[in-house]
Order: C-alpha cells, then structure tokens, then sequence
C-alpha cells in the first residue's frame, strides 16, 4: 500500500477491508486532489469526517474501484481525529436533513410559497466542511492581485468606508431538484428535493465599491493591461474557493455584495458571517461564504469546486474516464426553473368546487425576470396562465 501513492505508481487506498486504485479517479473528485491525503492508507477516517461520502452512489463508484482484500492479519492502522464538527453552531433546525456531517438541509417545500422572504430558521444550509469560528475583532478581508496583497480590510473598516445597501436575493444550490433527476439515472451528490432555495434581503456594501477603493475598479483597464478575467472568492472553510468573471464582479449592475446582514440581522456564523459574498442569479457555490480573500486573476478559482466536475456543464456521458474536467465551461448563471409545491407530487386532489389551489416558486439566474407562469393540469395540452403580476413588482 505504501509504495502506491502517486500517479507513476498507481494511487490505492483501502476502505475498511477493500483495497482500491482511484489513479484514474482522482481527476474526477468533486473534492480535488485533497483524496490524496489518503494516497496509500486508509481512506475511512475522511469519510467519518465528511459522511455525505456513505451513499448508494459513491459506494458504487468505490465498488467499481476494487482491486483486492486486506489478509485478514494485515493491520489496520485505525486514526483517531478528533470530532471536527464538535464545534457546529446551535441549529434550531426547520427543514430536512440530508447529511448531518458536513451539516446540508433544505427549505420544506411547502413551507416556501408562504414567505417571500425565508425566515432564517427555515433557510437551506449547504455546507463541504465544517463551520468555521471566525473571531469577528480578529477578521481581515484580503484583496489581492494574484498572489500580491494590495490591502486589509477589518469588519470596521467594511461598515465604515463603503455605503450600506440593500438586495432581495434569492440562492439556490445548483443540485436543487437532484431528487428527479435520480429518477432518470444514477447522480452523484446530495439527493435535494426542491428545497435547497431560500431567499432573503441582504444588507452589507457592494463588491465594485470595495474592489474600486483597492485600484481594481477600472474593468477595462483590468482586461486590456493586466489580463485579468476572474474574481476569486476564498473563505475559512478551506480549500473551499470560487470564481465568477469580471465583469460580472465589477458591474454595478451585477450586484455583487459583501454582507454582513441577513434579514435584518447580523449575518449568522451558520450562513456565512461575519462576510459573506451573495453573487445573484449565478449558482450559490459562488457566493461564498466566511470570505476572507478577494483575489483578481488571470484564472479561474484552484479547488475541485470550481474546476472539477462538480459544477461543470458536461454532456451526459456514460464515463469520464480520461477526460480533462478544466475542458468543459463552469457553471456559472442558471436556467429558468419553478416547482409545484402544493398540491404535492402522488397526493389526492378533491375538486367539487371546480377550483384547485396551487403554490410554488419559479425563478431564474443571470438577472432575468420571471415574466410569465403558465400552468397545465392535462400534461401539458393546454396551458393557463397564472396571475403573478402582484410578485414581479417586488422591490
């Protein structure tokens, strides 16, 4: 096992009793390269650290893996870490759980349609590591050009040198629905229903104020002369990073923000405070939360999550084996999307009365509105439109 522990030697790990070669894999992990921390050893006490690893799918992908078996006198060597998730924050919990570690829940689907804006106790929670503690007095924001720091920026400073705004915004995780695609065909990842969306008004300053006050203000300037195309977000969840294109980051129009309110109220440590980036109508992977470091960057973003295959728009092969992640686009803006939420999916519908009640949501990425709701009850024949005029005045 030893002796296999980089590509020219093969990389084998073992899980439990089960020897397997992921050589092939490891350019597939949604994690990145950091399965190689497990090159040559155990892989179990990571997976007793990110248990979202214990599911049908993966077990499947491991399975196919397999290239042999522990003598039964062959020692294990058994790690004891201690419970990096013995420090999460109290949770008074309103949705439903789909992993406990690192902590994933999502809105109840028919509580949705009743509060524009999500109660947080009600907000979906998206985690890849453990929550971090971030001493506030402490916190410094980082603004950078590649790796050269320009300045420093305390919670103080934020609140201080940059006018407050605010931005309803909705996020929504880019598995949302995955539930229905696993209908289809095997998925990889949590297994969302449509829950993993919540929307709420965002107070802090916008990301173009505070990259302006850096010198990194000028997009055109930044494009034509420095070559740079990507804003890099980097939070204290480690590896955990992302980026979204310049311009987008830049635009006043783009709306990107650095806040610190949620609701009304300091932004929980739970949904990414004290800082946390909110990048509207782009997937929720990119506003990252507990951010610490903005960097400007010829680049995209290093870590698995923005160049691997988990947030990549990639054609619906039977298997990657061989194939680059870096050569498909990433995820960026989302489609249009909406959902019944009541009545709910296989329930019993009494309509004596000639009328149903329906509620759901429907949104869409990019900055677009959602300017018409058609709704069909006979399988798509024929559509009747839905009356959404007192919704799209919304401020």
């Amino acid at each position: 096992m030893a002796k296999h522990k980089s590509k020219d030697s093969r990389i084998w790990v073992t899980y439990k009793n089960g020897v397997y070669d992921i050589t092939d894999f490891v350019g597939q992990h949604p994690g990145g390269e950091r399965i190689l921390l497990a090159a040559g050893a155990a892989i179990d006490p990571f997976w007793a650290m990110y248990n979202q690893h214990t599911t049908k799918q993966v077990l499947t992908i491991l399975s196919g893996l397999r290239i042999g078996t522990l003598y039964p006198s062959e020692e294990i060597v058994k790690v004891d870490f201690e419970d990096p998730y013995s420090k999460e924050p109290p949770r008074v919990n309103l949705g439903i759980v789909r992993c406990e570690k690192p902590f994933n829940s999502e809105t109840v689907i028919e509580l949705i349609p009743d509060n524009y804006l999500t109660p947080i106790p009600m907000w979906y929670k998206r985690h890849h590591h453990p929550v971090p503690e971030v001493d506030q007095d402490a916190y410094r924001l980082v603004i950078a050009f590649e790796d050269a720091n320009i300045l420093q920026l305390s919670l103080d400073d934020i609140k201080k040198k940059f006018p407050f705004q605010k931005r309803t915004i909705t996020l929504q995780c880019a598995g949302n629905r995955r539930h229905e695609l696993e209908k289809v065909g095997a998925v990889q990842g949590l297994e969302w229903d449509s829950g993993a969306i919540s929307t709420a008004e965002w107070g802090g300053v916008m990301l173009s104020d505070v990259l302006e006050y850096a010198g990194l203000g000028n997009t055109s300037a930044l494009i034509e002369h420095a070559n740079v195309r990507h804003i890099h977000f980097a939070g204290a969840d480690q590896p955990f990073d992302s980026s979204v294109p310049v311009e987008k980051a830049l635009s006043r129009f783009g709306d990107v923000m650095l806040a610190y309110e949620m609701n009304g109220q300091p932004l929980p440590r739970e949904h990414g405070g004290p800082i946390r980036i909110i990048c509207p109508g782009h997937l929720a992977a990119r506003s990252t939360k507990w951010c610490n470091r903005i960097t400007a960057s010829k680049v995209e973003a290093s870590s698995g999550w923005q160049r691997g295959f988990a947030y990549k728009a990639v054609p619906a092969l039977k298997s990657f084996d061989g194939i680059d992640p870096e050569s498909f686009p990433s995820v960026q803006e989302l489609p249009v999307t909406s959902v019944i939420c009541l009545p709910k999916p296989e329930s019993n519908i009494d309509y004596e009365e000639g009328e149903i009640t329906m509620k759901g949501w429907a949104w869409s990425g990019g900055g677009r509105n959602i300017i018409r709701v058609e709704v069909s009850a006979d399988g798509g024949k024929t559509w009747q439109v839905a009356d959404v005029s007192s919704f799209l005045n919304l401020k």
